[in-house]
């Protein structure tokens, strides 16, 4: 059989790495010709390892077309060029045929025979992407976008529909008049907050600094290297494949992306869902978590004490977190007060909690605090209720997949358009408006109304939510998340959306 060789590189995230590794496993399970070389960060590589591991049973060797090769990284997450240029070092021997090292294992991987003629890089990865172009001008790029059409509308898309457009020239004519470094110059024009109307199509009208509704620090090299400089990669790239399925999008959104995309000669490949659908998929997310078991344990007494849907889960995912410690500890007030069970998971660096709050915790017998959770498996548990969530774009599918409504306490850009299409367009969920900080205090733009910023005003918005979701309230929104949940789910099944986006994609590939 002759072979194809793909390589991939996402961004040092776990939510773009996260997908990944089920597109990985799709693709070599469909099409026994493709090899794959996965690159990532060398702190996500047990991640890496542990969710390829999700999706085989324990004799399919499908899984060894898969291989897993760490790099050097920055000591900050967030930081990309150490890894970036750890990549242009494994291409240029994968180009020579030399052998690879993992950094983690040390395993020395000898040369694939065949050279890859097609690669998944990052949207963020703007310096491999220019890399590949200059050194391999044949290869073809398809730019991984963890998320959906909505989201890359806004955040990349050109001006006329919506979009922040090519900041670029503009940050550099501004760099040479003030003499400001790039990098904050970047911030100033990415973060828009002139209070001006923005229109996205599939979107409702919002004002630009609704798209940061919480205070946030962001390295400014991040925005600079990486937000700013992708929709260059957007207008270089061959291809764009969206983590999204296209069924969550309205239509006018994926229409609009389209039109832009395909205007400038480049095919749009929708992906998603992209979960583990494996016999070893919750067992695996479950070893991965140090509080495993312990969590699952909390899961079980919470159902034989308080029955189905009775816990709350709360995650900010892997970066995010609320940076007033008080206006979280007045929500989980408002939980314990209502006799709600949880859970919260923190691995965000910037996750800090009281030790007055902690000792409430501990009193009130039911709530429970891990740096670390297997999050499918929680929303998959029939005690899961509701989830609290920042809106990232894996939360986001993991809860419709799942079939548990969320609460949304997004913090900014892709997070916030999440939380409007699952609350406004679908009306599956709810969003807190009083926990907003920052330009978040400012007016909203659908409600006319500004948050009042006091912690009484957070408790009981806290307490009227939370009642709804676990009344009647509740139970319908829970049914319109059900209705987008099957629609979504239709995607990888035979003749599905994003079944046959990615089989038309996989067998464009050079030999």
């Amino acid at each position: 059989m002759s072979m194809k060789h793909l390589v991939i590189l996402p961004f040092q995230a776990v939510g773009h790495v996260r997908p990944l590794c089920t597109l990985a496993a799709h693709i070599v399970k469909f099409r026994p010709s493709v090899t794959i070389t996965f690159f990532m960060a060398a702190s996500l590589f047990p991640l890496v390892q542990g969710e390829i591991a999700r999706s085989f049973e324990a004799d399919d060797e499908a899984v060894n077309r898969i291989r897993l090769i760490a790099l050097p990284q920055h000591p900050n997450p967030l930081i990309a060029s150490t890894y970036e240029e750890a990549f242009e070092d494994a291409w240029a021997k994968i180009a020579a045929k030399e052998p690879i090292t993992c950094t983690v294992t040390g395993t020395v991987y000898e040369p694939n025979p065949v050279l890859p003629k097609q690669v998944i890089l990052d949207f963020f990865a703007f310096r491999p992407h220019m890399y590949i172009r200059r050194v391999a001008p044949d290869v073809k790029i398809y730019t991984w976008f963890s998320g959906s059409a909505y989201n890359l509308m806004y955040l990349f898309g050109p001006e006329n529909l919506g979009g922040l457009g090519n900041l670029l020239p503009k940050i550099e004519e501004d760099v040479a008049k003030t003499g400001k470094p790039f990098d904050i110059v970047s911030v100033e024009h990415f973060w828009r907050s002139e209070g001006n109307v923005i229109r996205v199509p599939g979107l409702p009208p919002m004002y630009d600094y609704e798209y940061q509704p919480q205070v946030v620090h962001l390295p400014p090299e991040l925005v600079g290297n990486s937000f700013v400089k992708a929709h260059k990669v957007f207008l270089e790239t061959d291809g764009v494949l969206l983590m999204g399925p296209e069924a969550l999008d309205p239509e006018e959104s994926s229409s609009a992306l389209r039109q832009w995309l395909n205007g400038l000669g480049k095919s749009v490949y929708f992906s998603g869902p992209l979960l583990p659908d494996g016999k070893k998929a919750a067992a695996e997310e479950q070893r991965a978590s140090p509080l495993g078991e312990k969590t699952i344990a909390f899961l079980d007494r919470e159902l034989q004490e308080k029955g189905e849907k009775s816990v709350l889960y709360i995650s900010f995912g892997s970066i995010f977190f609320p940076l007033k410690p008080d206006i979280l500890a007045t929500f989980l007030e408002a939980v314990m007060e209502l006799n709600i069970p949880f859970i919260l998971s923190h691995p965000s660096p910037f996750a800090v909690f009281s030790e007055e709050l902690k000792q409430k915790v501990e009193d009130y017998g039911h709530g429970m605090f891990s740096p670390w959770v297997p999050q499918q498996t929680i929303l998959s548990h029939p005690a899961t209720g509701w989830f609290v969530t920042h809106g990232g774009f894996n939360s986001t599918v993991e809860c419709i997949h799942a079939g548990v409504p969320p609460i949304c306490w997004p913090f900014m850009a892709d997070q916030t358009v999440n939380t409007i299409i699952l609350t406004e367009t679908y009306n599956a969920g709810y969003e807190l408006l009083e926990v907003r900080t920052g330009h978040g205090l400012r007016p909203i733009y659908r409600t006319g109304k500004a948050p009042s910023d006091t912690l009484s005003a957070v408790k009981k918005e806290a307490l009227d939510v939370l009642q709804k979701a676990f009344g009647e309230d509740g139970e319908q929104k829970r049914s319109n998340l059900l209705a987008v949940k099957a629609r979504i789910d239709r995607a990888w099944e035979d003749g599905g959306a994003s079944r046959r986006d990615v089989g038309i994609l996989v067998d464009s590939f050079a030999k």
